[in-house]
């Protein structure tokens, strides 16, 4: 099974353009044929407030087995005086079973911690909802790669401190997304990490994995990868991993029906 996880951020701008951009994913995908569509599982993340319309879409032209919803962001208590937030409840009454923690533009415009990214996916799991969490190096220059010391170490640090405490029973519930800050197309990349270079960073996660959660267990937890995908690089990515993490092409007619189309 490979996923393909869209994250809308602070797109469309109205909830007709939300549905209408919704159904052109759901026919294209249904287009596919039925062995291709078992390979894969497709995750919206769109914003909290398209969620209730959304679900409501999908249900009445049962497209609820094509498309399921999932969070961009969530808090870590479930009720209380916390002015703004979306608790794992909230988020899981109506049906939402995914929920990304840790985006990168969480981290740099909203200064989450590790042990905020932790605390979420703890609440997350608690609701026995699954955590797509992103990790990934800030900056390189051009001499380092995946298997810099420093990139390795920054990583391992924050997969430590994010995944401290969780019990083994918990970790199939658990999705990693590598996602390079450097690479996100809002930070104007001018070269984008070759596959061979991710498939090495992916590996460096899976042996942190392994040594956390043993063998068997770790190959049981899918890895993304996420950082300027498009209708031109996505299948390159995907080959490497168990997925990708699409951002603003995923928000574009044309770009997102390329994708889908082209998943055969």
């Amino acid at each position: 099974m490979k996923y393909i996880v869209l994250n809308w951020k602070l797109f469309p701008e109205n909830e007709t353009k939300a549905i209408n951009l919704v159904s052109l994913i759901c026919q294209n995908f249904k287009k596919l044929d039925k062995k291709t569509q078992k390979k894969y599982k497709l995750i919206l993340c769109p914003p909290f407030i398209y969620i209730p319309p959304l679900q409501k879409y999908l249900n009445a032209q049962k497209f609820q087995n094509i498309l399921s919803l999932g969070g961009q962001n969530v808090f870590y208590h479930n009720r209380g005086a916390y002015t703004g937030e979306i608790s794992p409840m909230m988020l899981k009454s109506y049906n939402v079973r995914y929920c990304l923690v840790g985006h990168s533009e969480r981290k740099l415009i909203f200064h989450e911690t590790n042990e905020d990214i932790r605390n979420k996916t703890q609440a997350l799991l608690n609701q026995n909802m699954k955590s797509i969490i992103c990790v990934g190096e800030k900056k390189r220059n051009e001499r380092e790669n995946s298997m810099s010391f420093r990139i390795k170490n920054e990583i391992f640090t924050q997969l430590n401190e994010i995944l401290r405490g969780i019990p083994f029973d918990k970790m199939t519930s658990l999705m990693i997304a590598y996602e390079p800050i450097w690479a996100i197309s809002k930070n104007n990349p001018t070269v984008l990490p070759a596959p061979e270079d991710v498939k090495k960073a992916i590996n460096n996660i899976k042996f942190w994995l392994e040594t956390r959660f043993a063998n068997e267990a770790a190959k049981n937890i899918p890895i993304l990868y996420g950082g300027s995908v498009n209708p031109q690089n996505f299948q390159k990515y995907l080959e490497i991993s168990d997925g990708v993490l699409v951002g603003s092409a995923g928000t574009k007619k044309e770009s997102i029906a390329h994708i889908i189309k082209n998943l055969s």
